[in-house]
């Protein structure tokens, strides 16, 4: 019952750390799964061993997707940064071109 405690506290503390940006992605990755195994260990719920024994466990059940965050943070920050600014950049034209069209409008309706 203590783990799966520790488990949820694990998630929230990451999503806490990445939405503050805190820490980057990756850098939380290993750090805050790191401090939670201590504190696992410490509390006594986890199994005896080392946590090198755990991180190569964990590594072994969880590369795929890691690799898959990995890929899908690189990804969509890339879209994000390219079509983010050539898409404020249209947004703005758009905007200068409508209020120009309405400054013609109003000025001609005052003839």
């Amino acid at each position: 019952m203590l783990l799966t405690v520790i488990a949820y506290a694990m998630i929230v503390v990451f999503m806490y750390v990445i939405m503050t940006k805190k820490l980057s992605p990756f850098t939380s990755l290993v750090m805050i799964p790191l401090l939670f195994a201590i504190i696992a260990m410490v509390a006594g719920v986890a199994n005896k061993g080392t946590i090198g024994d755990f991180v190569l466990k964990g590594l072994t059940t969880t590369a795929n997707t890691g690799i898959m965050l990995l890929f899908a943070i690189l990804y969509f920050s890339t879209w994000i940064i390219h079509l983010g600014i050539w898409y404020m950049k249209s947004h703005l034209a758009g905007l200068k071109a409508t209020f120009g069209a309405l400054r013609i409008l109003t000025e001609r309706r005052s003839w």
